[in-house]
């Protein structure tokens, strides 16, 4: 059956897993963006929003177990549309609900916004089949998108270490974005602010060596050496055994869980002994990915 929602939101595979840290949502619920420039309109599904609200793996298929459904949507220009409206329908979903079954819906109050994110979350798993999300603007029909959700992609052949290598001399490269909440202002030495008060960065994370404690990484943003941290994979995963702050090495006791080694979609909290590191993660994968070869 549809749960409960909480209202608060081939021939050779390549497999992706996506790990991040992660702040509790859950239900129907919306975020905004208020300085994205003028752009075309858009719904978009995706696992997640990420700082600017731009869409985190976009994607029209959920494997199982999914829980939970991320759409980020830009709108034509601020200050037109004051409410959107998300309602989630189980369009087909078997024997689990009736043919166009309404889920749940939420407003979200856009005055004077270009774009945010809706999401959806429910305590068990959501049943196979196909399911559409329709937004109204000011009780006007605006956008819908349609997704489903599939049967959960093997990761039989997976190598956890694969995920993550420790190799010295591998370099692994993203962007950096930081985004403070309104009224709140943040710097990091080096970066200069945009125009919306976030920070930017080019990050490289480079396994430099290896010592007792793990591999040592550093990270530079915009050749910038800003961090030190050694890791090691285990039993549990790929864990972060001690971090350079500051010139000043701290121990995690015990080892931080980075990245589980079972690739499946799960979350688990981090606390250090003496409780002054505290966080969550989330993972997301298995997910298949289209590559030339199928």
């Amino acid at each position: 059956m549809i749960g409960q929602p909480r209202m608060a939101v081939t021939r050779t595979p390549l497999l992706l897993v996506l790990v991040c840290l992660h702040s509790s949502v859950a239900g129907a619920q919306g975020g905004l963006a208020t300085t994205e420039p003028k752009a075309r309109s858009s719904l978009i599904t995706c696992l997640e929003a990420a700082a600017d609200y731009s869409a985190v793996y976009p994607t029209d298929v959920y494997h199982s177990p999914a829980r939970d459904v991320a759409v980020v949507f830009r709108l034509d220009d601020r200050g037109t549309v004051k409410k959107l409206r998300a309602s989630y329908i189980a369009v087909d979903v078997g024997k689990a609900a009736p043919p166009n079954y309404a889920i749940t819906s939420a407003e979200l109050d856009v005055t004077g916004k270009t774009g945010g994110v809706f999401r959806y979350s429910q305590t068990g798993d959501m049943p196979l089949g196909k399911y559409r999300i329709e937004v109204t603007a000011d009780g006007r029909p605006w956008r819908s998108a349609e997704f489903r959700v599939d049967a959960a992609v093997r990761a039989d052949a997976v190598r956890a270490e694969s995920l993550h290598p420790l190799t010295v001399g591998h370099v692994r490269k993203y962007d950096f974005v930081m985004e403070p909440r309104a009224g709140v202002k943040i710097g990091l030495p080096g970066i200069e602010p945009d125009a919306a008060g976030r920070l930017r960065a080019k990050v490289t994370v480079t396994a430099a060596r290896n010592e007792d404690a793990g591999t040592h990484m550093e990270l530079r943003r915009n050749d910038q050496l800003v961090f030190d941290e050694w890791l090691r994979w285990t039993d549990s995963g790929l864990v972060a055994a001690q971090r350079k702050v500051d010139g000043k090495i701290i121990l995690l006791v015990p080892p931080q869980v980075l990245l589980a080694r079972s690739p499946r979609p799960q979350i688990w909290k981090y606390q250090s002994q003496d409780r002054t590191i505290r966080q969550k993660y989330r993972m997301w994968g298995p997910l298949a990915i289209a590559t030339p070869r199928g």
